[in-house]
């Protein structure tokens, strides 16, 4: 049998390194270069993130303001109707009483049929 010398197989190991160089060399430059512009992208959006959160906030503050002036300028401003009736269960099931369908109920006291549903559903 014939095997190869030190020499031989040295000499194929260094073909190969020759060979796949380039490319490991591509290979790592790559992932360092997708590292660092993952890391920049992520700031950017932190960043983005936080000036819209700045100027955009989304839920009101609620030490700071109250939400009965800005309720009240929209009220005002657009007209709309606010009831706080309360819908009760002895409300909801006097008229069921009457005969009222839970679409006529809801109509009627200015809820959702699942209110009226579910006021009607306590007693069951």
């Amino acid at each position: 049998m014939h095997y190869p010398t030190t020499a031989q197989v040295s000499a194929h190991l260094e073909q190969y390194a020759r060979t796949i160089a380039p490319y490991v060399a591509f290979v790592l430059t790559l992932v360092v270069h997708t590292y660092h512009l993952g890391r920049l992208l992520g700031r950017w959006v932190h960043s983005t993130n936080d000036l819209l959160a700045r100027n955009w906030p989304t839920r009101p503050r609620t030490a700071e303001t109250s939400t009965a002036e800005p309720l009240a300028a929209v009220i005002a401003e657009t007209g709309t109707v606010v009831t706080t009736q309360t819908v009760t269960t002895e409300t909801v099931l006097a008229l069921y009483a009457q005969g009222l369908s839970q679409r006529a109920i809801a109509a009627q006291l200015g809820c959702s049929r699942a209110t009226v549903r579910r006021r009607m559903a306590v007693t069951a």
